[in-house]
């Protein structure tokens, strides 16, 4: 279900119906008549069944500024993200931004460099619907009030923030004597026209760019064969005295990334023999903070909402100064320079809370804050940027991995194309990376390594891969203290240079503003265990001695699990020592007199 976001609830805004993960509207006649209220039957019926829909602006009073990712620059981004009013970031990576004015029967839609002014008569795929397929999606960015510009004030706000942004008009007119039809014109007719343009440039043949013109265009469908195909002609004979120019967007994104070297006759190899590299020097692992996060490393913790992953986080970077440890038992090695990206929408509020919490409840000093710097903007389409960006810092942490995509994470080629431009150079820069990943719902027999969300390469591009898990068996312990364990599972350590699992409990008061940390063991807790793993310690206890194929027949018969994910339980057990493994391959209990627990490196 699609739902509209509380600041559009509003008796006077009205809305239209979309097709389903499309900006078309259903109906005709929409700015008139086929318009709904937030709280419509009809319209609530169709956001139930996730169908898109539309803001109509005029109707009380609003507007949006529509920023279009293809022309706006890095800083026109920067610059309208800073003001503060409801925001969307766009299916396509644009932006629009809501206000209200009760002088928008002065002013008239327009058509900017950067984009669109649009006041009234016209519409915007609303907050939360979907888009390409269904791929990406029309996400709040900013989640605050609609923001009211004064009666008699808007002028000012167009001065400010509109009026640089207009298009040069003596080079629309010139084009439109010599043409015929407007190039720079927003009506209907001129849209198709400019379509029309694109789509005779990109090589498409007559009867492809009829097929895709029937496609996108309302007006197109409703005109004569002759009115098409005369219209085709004229916006052909146009691009021959006015050539399509590339846009400044269309340039930088040809550069960003050009290969310094053009391809070489002789193609370089990294060919190694066996003995010589059997015979170099291993060198020893260098970490941030010992056995728990190596230096130079792609490091994903992942963890369902509300399951202390951002916790995890912060308590890390905080301990991340020399002299200090984490769970007063992992070390620091040295004091870092960290810079955490936060681009999930929390805010700034949330952050410092959290930071008050934990400050407190470790008994740090102001000091451990001085090499962690907070980023709240990342441009997507300029990763370039970014990597300059933290050129001088040690460790990038990124807050969540989605945020940072330019399309869906179900996407191979999205989140492929993420880490060959960004997460690749910044590892191969030097730099550690943290990303913080949402998990899929939570299943007991699903393995940590496949319950990430998105396509299956992402947590194949990484290192280490940890999974953050709170136990609610302990939680509001008192009315003072909110107390719960976490589990932190290793699902993925490419270079085994982790420890593998632990836990510790998180004791929260919020009366005197602390959140404190306890490390209380090795492995996993019976209660964060797969029921499966638990069948085969009953199963050791009850019958003794079984060996591979035994154990593998019992769970199969009581347990719809795969083969490795029986083995990966063995091994987990073992690991734990919790059972122990003969040279005859068969299984038992281990001896209750040896430990129980060994660190896991």
């Amino acid at each position: 279900m699609i739902e509209i976001p509380k600041q559009l609830q509003r008796i006077e805004f009205r809305f239209i119906l979309l097709e389903k993960n499309s900006k078309k509207p259903i109906e005709k006649d929409w700015v008139e008549k086929n318009n709904y209220k937030y709280n419509d039957k009809k319209l609530l019926d169709w956001l139930n069944e996730d169908k898109n829909y539309g803001v109509l602006l005029g109707p009380g009073n609003l507007f949006v500024i529509d920023i279009d990712v293809k022309n706006a620059k890095p800083q026109d981004f920067e610059k309208f993200k800073t003001l503060d009013t409801f925001q969307i970031l766009t299916g396509g990576g644009g932006l629009h931004l809501y206000f209200l004015s009760e002088d928008i029967d002065f002013f008239k839609n327009e058509t900017l460099s950067i984009g669109e002014l649009k006041m009234k008569g016209v519409q915007v795929v609303g907050p939360n619907c979907n888009y390409t397929n269904g791929l990406t999606q029309y996400q709040i960015s900013k989640d605050m009030e609609i923001f009211k510009i004064g009666s008699g004030k808007f002028h000012d706000f167009y001065k400010e923030f509109i009026s640089i942004h207009k298009l040069r008009k003596e080079t629309t007119d010139e084009k439109e004597l010599e043409i015929g039809d407007h190039i720079g014109d927003t009506s209907r007719s001129g849209l198709d026209f400019n379509n029309l343009r694109h789509l005779i440039k990109s090589g498409l043949n007559e009867e492809e760019i009829f097929q895709q013109m029937r496609k996108s265009s309302i007006r197109w469908l409703s005109l004569p064969k002759s009115k098409q195909i005369w219209e085709y002609k004229n916006a052909k004979g146009s691009l021959d005295k006015f050539p399509i120019k590339e846009t400044w967007k269309e340039k930088q994104y040809k550069g960003q990334f050009k290969v310094e070297d053009e391809i070489k006759k002789n193609l370089e190899r990294d060919t190694i023999n066996a003995c010589e590299l059997y015979n170099q020097e291993l060198k020893p692992v260098d970490y941030h903070i010992n056995k728990l996060i190596p230096k130079n490393t792609l490091i994903l913790i992942g963890g369902n909402s509300g399951e202390f992953k951002t916790g995890f986080a912060l308590n890390l970077i905080l301990s991340m100064i020399k002299g200090s440890s984490f769970l007063e038992l992992f070390p620091a090695v040295e004091t870092p320079k960290i810079l955490y990206y936060e681009v999930d929408g929390n805010g700034k509020k949330s952050i410092q809370w959290k930071l008050k919490y934990f400050m407190n409840g470790n008994n740090y000093n102001e000091e451990v804050l001085k090499n962690i710097d907070f980023e709240y903007l990342f441009y997507k389409d300029f990763l370039k940027t970014e990597l300059e960006n933290i050129k001088n810092y040690d460790i990038i942490v990124l807050d969540s991995y989605r945020r940072f995509l330019k399309g869906s994470e179900n996407d191979s080629e999205v989140t492929n194309e993420f880490f060959l431009k960004f997460l690749k150079k910044a590892k191969t820069a030097g730099k550690t990376i943290i990303v913080l990943h949402h998990l899929k719902k939570p299943s007991d027999e699903q393995e940590l390594i496949h319950a990430f969300r998105g396509n299956t390469d992402i947590v194949s591009q990484f290192d280490v891969v940890f999974g953050v898990q709170k136990t609610p068996d302990r939680q509001n312990v008192n009315e003072k203290t909110n107390e719960f364990d976490v589990t932190i599972e290793c699902a993925k350590d490419r270079n085994d240079t982790v420890i593998k699992n632990f836990n510790f409990s998180v004791f929260k008061d919020e009366k005197i503003v602390k959140t404190t940390l306890k490390f209380t063991g090795y492995g996993k807790p019976q209660s964060k265990r797969s029921k499966h793993i638990l069948f085969i310690l009953k199963l050791l206890k009850d019958k003794g001695i079984q060996n591979r194929q035994e154990i593998l027949k019992y769970v199969l018969e009581n347990f719809k699990c795969s083969v490795p994910t029986i083995d990966n339980g063995l091994k987990e057990l073992v690991e734990t020592e919790e059972i122990e493994k003969d040279s005859y391959g068969t299984y038992k209990i281990k001896d209750v007199n040896e430990n129980s627990q060994t660190e896991l490196i």
